[in-house]
């Protein structure tokens, strides 16, 4: 028989086993929350987010007609893969659009081509990267004569020293300018068979640096042996070749013709308009052909007049011109 004592020991025993099985039923609900909730709240990752970088525009400069090809970058900065599309636009229209698809945190370059049909100044753009761009009209070569003058020559006058050599300036058609020949009007004066030696053509740029330098023998002048007088002489064209030199704004031809006194050369020379191209140049002890600041011929002459004088000097080549 089960005494009061022994059965309030059983109860407490009882208590205890039931107290055991309701902390490991919370233990086992906190676990399990513990599991559950993390998972539940943890924050879902940042959506596909596009950038674009390091638009450029090939070839530098183009003109009407040339293939263009623009690229540029697209980089996804987000947290999932994502399809993006690339949209080439100018002046703000679409032109083409491509689809790729990018994983999270890489990148990848995309290009398009097209051809301008007409010049000026475009927006060019992919996505949020744009910048401008400059198409030029369509150039082709065309044969280009410049000269100053109507080609006949007034008179025919030898340099005076201390000077040693005709000046003459040209302005070409925009762009480079491929000189291929220079034409002189001009004669030999001096004793019977007598040849000029050291006849020498240069090219200048525009700040008179010398591009190209030749010496022409002049035995294709005509040679009068009896000129005591500038009227009345008979020079001709001469074609000097030169090997394709190409200028890019003014230039200058200077012809060298050496310290002349009884013999020498005499170049040809118009009034046919007013002078703004031609001088005479000075060379110095180290071979460079300095522009005088003076004039010596006689004021008691026509040609007296600087204004007046323009050397018979032509110069042909090739001028890159734009198409209408």
């Amino acid at each position: 028989m089960t005494t009061d004592l022994e059965y309030e020991k059983i109860n407490d025993t009882r208590k205890q086993f039931m107290n055991s099985r309701k902390i490991l039923a919370v233990i086992i609900f906190l676990t399990a929350a513990a599991i559950v909730i993390p998972a539940g709240c943890q924050p879902s990752r940042p959506s596909a987010q596009f950038d674009v970088s390091s638009l450029s525009i090939k070839p530098a400069q183009a003109t009407v007609g040339d293939t263009i090809t623009v690229s540029a970058d697209v980089s996804n900065n987000g947290g999932t893969e994502g399809a993006y599309s690339a949209t080439l636009s100018v002046d703000g229209a679409s032109e083409q659009t491509k689809d790729i698809d990018l994983l999270p945190g890489t990148s990848q370059a995309v290009s398009f081509i097209f051809s301008p049909d007409k010049p000026g100044t475009y927006d060019i753009a992919i996505g949020n990267a744009n910048t401008s761009y400059s198409i030029g009209p369509k150039l082709t070569p065309q044969e280009v004569e410049l000269k100053n003058d109507n080609g006949i020559a007034t008179d025919y006058l030898a340099v005076v020293k201390p000077y040693t050599g005709y000046l003459v300036g040209f302005t070409p058609p925009s762009g480079v300018f491929t000189i291929s020949t220079v034409r002189v009007d001009g004669l030999i004066y001096g004793g019977h068979g007598f040849q000029i030696q050291d006849l020498e053509l240069q090219i200048l740029d525009k700040d008179k640096k010398v591009l190209f330098s030749q010496k022409y023998p002049g035995k294709k002048f005509p040679v009068l042996t009896f000129l005591t007088s500038n009227y009345g002489a008979q020079g001709a064209w001469v074609d000097m070749d030169v090997p394709d030199v190409a200028v890019q704004g003014n230039f200058y031809v200077n012809i060298y013709t050496g310290d002349t006194q009884a013999q020498g050369f005499r170049m040809g020379v118009s009034d046919s308009l007013g002078n703004t191209h031609s001088d005479l140049t000075i060379r110095d002890n180290k071979g460079i052909d300095n522009t005088s600041n003076g004039w010596p011929y006689a004021i008691s002459n026509w040609f007296g007049d600087k204004n007046r004088v323009n050397w018979l000097v032509h110069v042909a080549g090739t001028a890159m011109v734009t198409t209408q």
